[in-house]
């Protein structure tokens, strides 16, 4: 009978600690469960801001991508085809052609 007045003493402690806002010791197993959730949480926020930096970076690329293929094939047609002299003269004026012309003659010169 003792055995079970003694049980009884210590589940009836138990029972006020817990009414009366008194800390109550978690149980030795869930602090690692609770570390371990925390950890889980934090992996996940790091997964979602590397995932969201690839996005960027990937979405970058396709841009510089989309752009490298506009200049190849402006109005998705080869280049020849659309750039002409008239676009360059109207683009960069009149003093075009005597320009090219000095370029030429630079790259021309043997020496």
């Amino acid at each position: 009978m003792d055995r079970f007045g003694d049980l009884r003493h210590a589940l009836e402690e138990d029972t006020r600690a817990g009414r009366s806002g008194g800390a109550r010791r978690p149980h030795p197993g869930a602090s690692g469960a609770i570390g371990a959730q925390q950890r889980a949480r934090r992996h996940a926020g790091d997964r979602e801001k590397l995932l969201a930096s690839v996005k960027r970076e990937s979405e970058g690329l396709v841009r510089q991508i989309a752009r490298a293929r506009a200049a190849v094939h402006p109005r998705g047609e080869p280049q020849e085809r659309v750039l002409t002299l008239a676009s360059f003269l109207i683009r960069y004026g009149p003093g075009l052609l005597e320009e090219v012309e000095r370029e030429v003659a630079r790259w021309a010169d043997p020496s």
